[in-house]
């Protein structure tokens, strides 16, 4: 069914009856996401509000910085809008470059946080370039497939075009991001999956990171990461260590119950909650605007989902349905994993709400992510075909071909004259 959806030709012209449905999807993306990012920062303003009381005296330090990351990602959206996406796409191999090249600075001299080392401070300012190589990742995994499509279905072609996915799965993972190099994972599987790879490489590809992960558990800072990872398990133990955190945040959304206890009048965020403001941003909300509050949030993601499967399923071509299809899935996957993870029912791996929680790079990476989307919804250009191509159809067409060749031409018959 996907590779009919892929072959399912489409009138792109300036007189195409989708011309006008894709500009009303573009625009609904676009007040979603305003939506989704004033929410973030209304919250911000309060999650951080305690902590920054206690800390410095005043309460706007960092819903300040917070408006500041969201005009530069604005501006960051617009900026790529203005990009051709053939030009960003065939820009990919330099921006994984960068991106490993800003994984290799954290793990030489970046800051560590809690147990986790994901940031370098430049001119002042904290980055974290995994947030950036997510978006490297996706435009390299379309580029492989315009460039080698015909030999991905072979594992060691495989192996070695994706060579520059594994090392930056090796240098997040060095920074013990377990979420981030889950999520970053995800998106190339998702763009291969839709392009027809053979599912047993998936699960060849989950036995190893399995194996990995094995092996990663025997370091140091592996055991750090496998314990925040298996503690969700157990939540009534580890109560004053690994499950602290989710222990408090059931408290506080229990006690925001159904309409919440008041906007800015969390008891959770005055200490109670470690990181009030990025990861457990959701808890807050829930206990501040109550169910009400969470189901709000939750169907504006459902409906960004529903507007992202839209865009992926008219986009004009294979490329920009698969980059469309690849920020869908990173943006909402994101919501699922860090809502599932407050409320108990995914391990705790530090993914951040989007557009909610307080983070400079992850802010202006996701806009940047949402106006390809949004470049998607616009484009009406034709594309080359992205489908790979399994071994079995191959030898079935090179069986066929004799068939139809070309060069064997065909007696001409004669019709005798009256």
């Amino acid at each position: 069914m996907i590779r009919e959806l892929l072959r399912r030709p489409r009138r792109t012209g300036p007189d195409s009856p989708e011309r006008p449905a894709r500009h009303t999807l573009g625009h609904s993306l676009v007040v979603l996401t305003a939506l989704l990012c004033t929410g973030g920062v209304v919250m911000v303003a309060s999650a951080s509000s305690a902590i920054e009381t206690l800390s410095t005296g005043s309460p706007y330090g960092i819903l300040v910085r917070e408006v500041l990351y969201l005009f530069l990602g604005v501006m960051t959206f617009y900026i790529v809008t203005r990009f051709d996406l053939d030009l960003l796409v065939r820009a990919a191999p330099y921006l994984m470059g960068a991106a490993v090249a800003g994984l290799m600075a954290v793990a030489a001299v970046g800051t560590s946080v809690n147990g986790g080392r994901r940031w370098i401070r430049v001119a002042g300012f904290t980055v974290q370039p995994s947030e950036f190589a997510k978006l490297a990742v996706l435009f390299y995994a379309v580029w492989v497939l315009e460039r080698f499509r015909q030999h991905l279905n072979e594992p060691r072609s495989l192996v070695k075009y994706l060579s520059p996915v594994g090392l930056v799965l090796l240098l997040v993972l060095y920074g013990s991001d377990i979420g981030t190099s889950s999520i970053i994972a995800s998106i190339v599987v998702v763009v291969l999956l839709l392009a027809g790879l053979e599912q047993r490489f998936v699960g060849w590809g989950l036995a190893s990171a399995v194996g990995g992960l094995l092996l990663y558990a025997q370091s140091a800072r592996g055991r750090y990461s496998l314990q925040r990872l298996t503690a969700f398990l157990h939540p009534s133990s580890q109560l004053a260590g690994a499950n602290y955190q989710l222990q408090q945040s059931k408290i506080g959304l229990g006690a925001g119950g159904v309409s919440g206890l008041g906007f800015g009048q969390s008891r959770e965020k005055w200490g109670l909650l470690p990181n009030p403001h990025t990861d457990f941003i959701f808890s807050i909300l829930g206990e501040e605007l109550g169910l009400i509050g969470t189901l709000l949030v939750l169907g504006l993601f459902l409906a960004f989902l529903f507007v992202g499967m839209r865009i992926s399923a008219r986009a004009s071509s294979d490329r920009n349905r698969l980059l469309a299809a690849g920020v869908t899935w990173w943006i909402c996957g994101e919501a699922l994993l860090n809502m599932a993870s407050v409320v108990g029912l995914w391990p705790v791996t530090g993914i951040p709400l989007p557009f909610f929680s307080y983070g400079g790079s992850a802010l202006i990476v996701q806009l940047a992510a949402v106006a390809v989307l949004y470049s998607v919804a616009r484009d009406t250009r034709r594309g080359p075909t992205l489908l790979i191509v399994n071994r079995h159809e191959r030898r079935v067409s090179s069986r066929e071909a004799p068939l139809r060749s070309p060069t064997r031409p065909r007696t001409p018959v004669r019709v005798p004259r009256r």
